[in-house]
């Protein structure tokens, strides 16, 4: 018990793994309080980071690649990092690639059978043999029971899993890139997936997310939600009944060549999402499109789908996979990048309005706690011409963002105030909003910053003297 590997570098070795801790096959003798922190494995025979038969259990900020490197299965099929009969685990901020297996497994994540309250977080997993996460269950004679119990996969990366074709006693790319699974008996009482990106090119035209045969128990909430599925495969997902879908944002990359996207359900193959939505039940608010991610990331460009079109999530935890504060808009965003807000002081909680500035003809401008959407603040204009602006640095050229908020407009009898973006090396763009009759309206414009600007001007004006806006 009370076991913390820090820093530690194993590697080089044709033992089974790099760093395990394993506790007693026991319900009342499992080892407890064990972490393992800050450390690497590579080129080891078997796994290469395990905790097994442990209650509480942690696995942070560590890295495994180049393992499973054993040329035949003498004692297992390996994984990069995962843990197996475990109590409370969290793996997270964790990266595991080049991941290679003789038969079954060759993935980077995995929540095994028997396991109770287990999270995979923040986590990258790229370049592995088969599946970038995996959740599993299997019914154990020994220990009498063989449900995995609450298990939580979210804002996670993967990307170019799938390096290896299925063969004869092996799986390779069949397992997917979210593969959710049960043998001999075993069944799942809540599994979470939601806010992972999932960019997957197999060798061979295999389901992204794979979840077949298997049985849900329990009261706990079963769901696929808020994910970014991009393929260069045209079999996005592999679905049996039980497990919720919705919320998700698929794209086939190569949709333009005459092989359409294709979703399978139950065995049946769909290739239209709103077909599959209106025969199965299953995909209600998903999307299909591109995600429009940035050049060289998975972060959305200005105009993504995806841009507040997740759903909401209980407990879904503080921030997204590049540690950004979720949401920062309306919603939360589908995928693992939540889009950030280069605004400063965007919802006026400091009580003041720095870095905006006010500019004033006849009319005010500032802050107040008198109307506000949430929060303790917001900014406002009006009873006359008056702006509330603030200069947004550090864009990037000849890129496209996104302007947005929520704005109440209180016009008597009637009135304008216009949202709007300026001094970007490109035309002014603006929207007039209309009286909101009391209610907050959200609004949004996008932009484009011109060759050689790196700022912009985001305003709030008014020009009337009986309008006023928050």
């Amino acid at each position: 018990n009370d076991v913390i590997i820090d820093g530690c570098t194993a590697y080089n070795t044709k033992r089974w793994g790099g760093i395990i801790v394993f506790g007693a096959y026991s319900e009342n003798r499992r080892s407890r309080n064990i972490t393992i922190r800050n450390s690497t494995v590579y080129n080891v025979y078997g796994d290469g980071i395990l905790e097994a038969c442990v209650v509480d259990a942690i696995i942070e900020n560590c890295v495994s690649h180049d393992v499973g490197n054993m040329p035949e299965n003498r004692m297992g099929t390996p994984n990069g990092i995962w843990q197996y009969f475990t109590d409370n685990g969290t793996v997270r901020n964790c990266e595991a690639y080049n991941t290679h297996s003789p038969q079954h497994d060759g993935g980077g994540f995995d929540i095994d059978i028997l396991n109770k309250n287990c999270t995979v977080e923040y986590c990258y997993a790229h370049d592995n043999d088969a599946y970038g996460v995996a959740v599993f269950a299997a019914f154990d004679p020994y220990l009498k029971r063989g449900t995995t119990v609450n298990s939580v996969v979210r804002y996670n990366l993967f990307y170019n899993n799938g390096r290896t074709a299925p063969t004869v006693g092996g799986d390779g790319c069949d397992q997917g890139d979210i593969y959710i699974f049960s043998w001999n008996n075993g069944d799942f009482d809540g599994v979470q997936i939601y806010n992972n990106t999932s960019v997957w090119q197999p060798v061979q035209d295999f389901a992204a997310i794979k979840a077949i045969d298997n049985k849900y128990v329990g009261t706990l909430p079963n769901f696929i939600r808020n994910n970014i599925i991009q393929s260069n495969q045209p079999i996005l997902t592999n679905i049996g009944p039980g497990i919720e879908l919705s919320n998700n944002l698929y794209f086939f990359t190569d949709d333009d060549k005459g092989n359409p996207p294709s979703w399978i359900y139950n065995g049946k193959v769909y290739n239209s999402l709103l077909t599959y939505n209106t025969e199965s039940g299953e995909e209600w608010n998903s999307i299909y499109a591109d995600p429009l991610f940035e050049s060289g990331s998975v972060k959305l460009s200005a105009g993504s789908a995806a841009t507040n079109a997740g759903t909401y999530i209980f407990d879904r935890g503080p921030r997204d996979y590049y540690k950004v504060a979720i949401p920062q808009g309306q919603f939360c965003d589908i995928g693992a990048a939540e889009s950030y807000n280069l605004a400063l002081n965007p919802g006026f909680d400091k009580g003041n309005r720095f870095p905006w500035s006010v500019w004033l003809l006849d009319g005010y401008a500032g802050v107040t706690s008198f109307e506000r959407r949430s929060g303790s603040h917001s900014g406002f204009v009006g009873g006359g011409v008056a702006t509330l602006s603030q200069e947004i640095l550090e864009l990037t050229p000849n890129t496209t963002y996104t302007a947005s908020g929520y704005v109440l407009n209180e016009s008597f009898p009637s009135g304008n105030v216009y949202f709007g973006v300026k001094d970007a090396g490109t035309d002014e763009v603006s929207v007039a909003i209309e009286n909101t009759n009391d209610l907050w309206k959200f609004v949004s414009i996008n932009f484009k910053t011109g060759p050689a600007s790196n700022s912009a001007l985001v305003y709030l004006y008014c020009k009337d003297v009986t309008t006023w806006s928050w």
